[in-house]
């Protein structure tokens, strides 16, 4: 089920939120003066399934929503085991077992409805890559309307590894057949706020 709830009257974040969910992406908005915690809700939810767990979720914060109120947030959802990326060699593991990965991304790109994350110690791919499922926190500021825009935000040298994610993981290289979740997550969502 594909769900598009143009909230935010911002031309770049609704040209997003269409090609996201163009591609296959669900889009949840938090604007500005709401509680953002009841729309990561949501999205965990319908990511974990109707059932809403039990379940695991592997998650890195970004600079902007570091220090929020986490417990908060999380709270009713007691069933689903939130673990805290911290870049030891044991995280490999815990992605590779976790129902759900939460992260934050560096910025978004309107024109092609991607997001792009950068690796640093603090801010490991795993969990956009190995659970079946990603929700990808995104700041209304760093939608950008291009991926040179995107690129030209990168102060210095360029990250060693990045990685711009446009929609579930799909291939049709085995005999023309479309496969959804083979080289990472089946089910995208993207928490605007």
């Amino acid at each position: 089920m594909k769900r598009v709830v143009i909230a935010m009257n911002n031309p770049l974040v609704e040209e997003f939120a269409q090609r996201w969910a163009t591609l296959g992406g669900l889009c949840y908005f938090a604007e500005a003066g709401t509680d953002p915690g009841a729309a990561f809700r949501q999205a965990v939810g319908d990511l974990l399934g109707e059932a809403n767990g039990p379940g695991s979720a592997l998650y890195w914060s970004g600079p902007d929503w570091d220090g929020k109120a986490w417990a908060e947030w999380t709270r009713p959802l007691d069933s689903v085991q939130f673990v805290a990326w911290d870049g030891t060699p044991v995280m490999r593991e815990v992605a590779a077992g976790a129902d759900l990965g939460i992260t934050g991304c560096s910025w978004a790109v309107a024109a092609t409805g991607s997001v792009a994350l950068y690796h640093t110690p603090l801010t490991g791919l795993l969990p956009s890559v190995l659970p079946p499922a990603h929700l990808v926190l995104v700041n209304h500021k760093d939608i950008v309307a291009t991926v040179a825009d995107g690129l030209g935000r990168v102060r210095g040298n360029l990250p060693p590894l990045m990685k711009i994610i446009t929609g579930p993981s799909m291939t049709a290289d085995i005999e023309g057949t479309l496969v959804v979740g083979v080289h990472g997550p089946g089910r995208v969502a993207a928490l605007i706020y």
